[in-house]
């Protein structure tokens, strides 16, 4: 008599072989695919990356810097519904923001920092910011020079003090941003300035920033490159290391 038992359980292994692979294979492809929409939920509605390509907001931001930021600050964002949030908050001053640039340019998004809130009397004399008929105050920085009459000393970087907020600024010699306002902010807006305040456009140019088109807060600098050198033939970046995982001051 012919024995086929050998064959019959050979043909039974390779089959729960067979059935094994494709389990193993159907198993990463669900992890795989389950990674693919948390990722992709975490960048539309949790966090999202953004680059800043110029130096606007320097000494805080520098160009070339790539910033994680947080998108439930300031309420959810309802997919396939332009303009609506679910739970709205308003920034707090002091906030560095990503937002929908001017008009002239919805598709690009923006980063400043926010100054005044609804309700604000926001003017600047002499590159001394005023909020609310009151002065910010300036502190020497190890950056720039003492401060002083802001509107005759050179190029430098300040602690600017204002409602409770500090940060650095950088300033320029005299120009066309020495003076603005008075300006009130209107209801359900944010009046914003670059903290490079001589060479960026901001509130001053495009108005008050509506709090619906406000779509983060600025985190941290997760990666910073410096192209300074490609002028002088270098054809990679340096990185900086110094400013990684470090927030905006």
């Amino acid at each position: 008599m012919t024995q086929v038992e050998p064959r019959s359980e050979e043909r039974h292994r390779a089959e729960s072989v067979r059935l094994g692979v494709k389990q193993v294979l159907r198993d990463y492809a669900e992890a795989l695919v389950l990674a693919v929409v948390l990722a992709l939920v975490v960048r539309l509605f949790v966090i999202s990356a953004y680059s800043v390509p110029t130096s606007s907001m320097d000494p805080s931001l520098k160009a070339g810097d790539f910033v994680f930021a947080y998108k439930l600050s300031y309420g959810l964002r309802l997919p396939f519904w332009p303009g609506k949030k679910v739970g709205q908050k308003l920034p707090e001053r002091g906030d560095v923001v990503v937002f929908k640039c001017s008009r002239q340019a919805q598709s690009q998004y923006c980063v400043k920092r926010v100054v005044g809130l609804p309700g604000d009397r926001v003017q600047i004399h002499k590159k001394r910011l005023l909020l609310n008929g009151k002065y910010a105050t300036y502190s020497q920085h190890e950056l720039g020079g003492a401060a002083g009459n802001l509107a005759k000393r050179p190029a430098g970087v300040l602690y600017e003090n204002i409602a409770g907020s500090q940060h650095l600024i950088k300033i320029t010699k005299a120009g066309d941003k020495d003076q603005f306002g008075p300006y009130v902010v209107p209801p359900d807006h944010v009046f914003v300035l670059g903290d490079n305040r001589d060479s960026t456009e901001d509130s001053r140019d495009w108005g008050a920033i509506p709090v619906k088109d406000v779509e983060a807060r600025v985190l941290f600098v997760w990666m910073s490159l410096d192209w300074s050198g490609h002028k002088e033939g270098q054809r990679l970046p340096r990185v900086r290391w110094n400013r990684l995982f470090t927030g905006p001051h």
